[in-house]
């Protein structure tokens, strides 16, 4: 039986990231997140981040804040960890606007609702017009609710 051409690609990046490069460890996480030549598995595709994020790569921070964002998403519930990861993505300098967006977005609304942070309406209001100026829409209307 012949390897498919992902397949392969899949094992030359696994054998890359299991030597600590933290890109490589982060499309091995989208790999798997994704079914890419690797059977999907978002509990391997979060150990992937995870090693990733750890190593201070912005993208695998914000991906890994997303698995908690979407509970079950290859993670147990935590909404502590996802308030820590997606400010982490931030500190550490992610680039695109519209994950910046997501980003404040998701921490408007921990703060809105108390996941994972006090309750803090101020807090949330910053997040969501941070948000907002990035073109988040529904940011934008949670602005317009307050």
């Amino acid at each position: 039986m012949e390897k498919s051409p992902a397949r392969g690609a899949a094992a030359a990046l696994e054998a890359t990231a299991e030597q600590g490069d933290p890109e490589a460890q982060f499309d091995l996480g989208c790999a798997y997140d994704l079914g890419e030549g690797v059977p999907e598995d978002k509990a391997e595709a979060a150990k992937w981040y995870r090693l990733a994020a750890d190593q201070d790569h912005a993208k695998a921070q914000y991906y890994l804040g997303n698995a908690y964002h979407r509970i079950g998403d290859g993670v147990e519930e935590d909404h502590a960890d996802m308030v820590k990861w997606f400010l982490m993505a931030i500190d550490t300098g992610l680039e695109e606007e519209g994950d910046q967006a997501e980003v404040y977005f998701h921490l408007g609304q921990a703060y809105d609702q108390g996941k994972g942070v006090p309750e803090d309406k101020a807090e949330a209001a910053e997040y969501y017009r941070l948000a907002a100026e990035l073109g988040h829409v529904e940011a934008q209307s949670k602005l317009g609710e307050a």
